[in-house]
């Protein structure tokens, strides 16, 4: 079977050394300039440099975006951007604008191009257009079916296909909005996106008094989907309209008495361009089945814990599948065993443990999750809020076991006391086990009962070994194991 990839959002080092050590194969990354994160913590080019040595030391690669849609001026600091990662190391570059393509192949051959999802790649003859100009990858678009992405991999077989799996999707033709350039002045396209498709907004309506705009206050408005009146065609496709006080507004449409949908934000609101959080765990099968080559996680503005978890989650779910084996989920008395040859039977293993896996994925904060358009399903937009909601608190990051003191040395990153039960978030067989918080000290040895101070350095007592970047998380649920000192 072909090496699949498994590909994580890292917005800083720390993000990045966390994605790796719970299994990506990939990390995609952002410089300061040029990717579409401006607002990330991004990478300096000597971060760049470190990132690449530890990723290239354990066997694996380092994709860095230049996704932007750049303006002519700045075609010379990037020819010279293109040199620095190509001294850095970069195993590829993200590219959207045909002149930055350009720029690339003319200037740095070497540096292996992937095209964006921005770029919206929906057909063979695209990615065949690409292919022929040297790409080694394309990402598509977020919008193609799994037989339309099995109709690509057919039509051109040799060039490398990249798709979503995880993570929140944008509401226009991948991140093709004037939005938030239009309400803010700050381009999405260049990485400046507020995520005005998130706010929360009220119809009211409008209607024009001897000359003079008047706006009424329509009470909630209700999103629905209805037939178009106008049409003939009693299967026509249905349109999004306002319900207002019994009657409908088509978004858009002025209707013929004067009033119109008018759009401002307010308190509480309708949730019409909120997009749902993309989640595949439990069809990555098919994914590989209709030819995709990398599995995308989106995040690169996420904590390391939201990298820590789906990365987690993904990468076991990956594993039972190629490997056919019972994957390695620590409480194994939680799994439900349907039948006596589990183990033997692949597609059966993997089923189990991608359940399993997608209620871990319930441990991030989301918006709701759907299956996007793989499936032909219509379950895109969260219209009751636009606030992530679930999850559980992250409440420690691991650096290492002291022996000596036979404590879990950890910096804190949420609230907890003696007597709070943890969760261990880990990449190996102690992920799902249990601790009941003991005893625990400072760096200078005094004692802590409540531990309220943010990264500070704590000495945790207890037998559960648990490796650097590991996590420790609220838990939720009934304890199966007590860890505690």
């Amino acid at each position: 079977m072909r090496k699949i990839e498994l590909l994580a959002p890292a917005g800083n080092l720390n993000k990045l050394f966390t994605a790796f050590h719970f299994g990506a194969d990939a990390a995609y990354i952002g410089g300061g300039n040029f990717s579409l994160r401006a607002f990330a913590d991004n990478f300096s080019l000597d971060d760049m440099k470190i990132g690449a040595d530890f990723a290239h030391a354990a066997g694996k690669k380092i994709f860095v975006a230049l996704n932007a849609f750049p303006r002519s001026r700045e075609f010379g600091a990037i020819r010279e951007y293109l040199v620095e990662l190509r001294g850095i190391g970069a195993d590829a570059v993200i590219v959207s604008d045909p002149g930055v393509l350009n720029t690339v192949l003319k200037y740095t051959p070497e540096l292996p191009v992937h095209i964006s999802t921005q770029a919206n790649t929906v057909n063979a003859e695209a990615v065949g257009f690409y292919a022929g100009l040297g790409v080694k990858r394309v990402v598509l678009a977020r919008e193609l079916s799994l037989d339309e992405i099995r109709e690509i991999r057919d039509a051109v077989p040799g060039v490398e296909l990249e798709c979503f799996v995880h993570g929140a999707m944008c509401i226009s033709y991948s991140g093709r909005c004037l939005l938030s350039n239009y309400f803010t002045g700050r381009d999405s396209n260049r990485g400046e996106c507020v995520q005005a498709c998130r706010w929360k907004y009220r119809v009211k309506r409008r209607e024009i008094r001897d000359g003079e705009d008047s706006i009424d206050a329509c009470g909630d408005a209700v999103f629905e989907r209805r037939k178009n009146a106008d049409s003939a065609d009693a299967g026509a496709a249905s349109l999004p309209a306002f319900l207002l006080n019994g009657g409908e507004y088509p978004i858009g449409e002025v209707s013929g008495d004067g009033f119109c949908g008018v759009l401002t934000e307010d308190e509480r609101g309708t949730y019409i361009l909120n997009g749902k959080d993309l989640r595949m765990i439990e069809h990555l099968d098919k994914l590989i089945d209709a030819g995709v080559d990398s599995f995308k996680i989106e995040g690169r503005m996420k904590s390391e814990y939201y990298v820590a978890c789906a990365v987690n989650a993904y990468r076991r779910a990956l594993d039972a599948y190629l490997c056919g084996g019972d994957p390695d989920l620590g409480a194994e008395a939680r799994l439900p065993r349907d039948r006596a040859d589990a183990k033997r039977d692949k597609i059966g293993n993997f089923v189990r443990a991608a359940r399993l896996l997608s209620a871990e994925l319930e441990k991030i904060g989301n918006r709701g999750y759907t299956t996007g358009f793989y499936l032909g399903e219509n379950d895109h937009i969260n219209t009751d809020s636009s606030r992530t909601a679930g999850g559980n608190a992250f409440i420690a990051s691991v650096s290492g076991y002291d022996e000596n003191r036979g404590a879990l040395v950890v910096e804190q990153r949420n609230r907890f006391k003696r007597g709070d039960v943890l969760e261990a978030l880990s990449c190996g067989g102690n992920f799902l086990k249990t601790l009941t918080v003991g005893d625990m000290y400072g760096e200078n040895g005094e004692l802590i009962e409540d531990a309220k101070i943010v990264m500070q350095k704590i000495y945790l007592k207890t037998d559960l070994r648990l490796d650097r970047f590991d996590i420790l998380r609220e838990f939720k649920g009934e304890q199966t194991a007590d860890r505690g000192g």
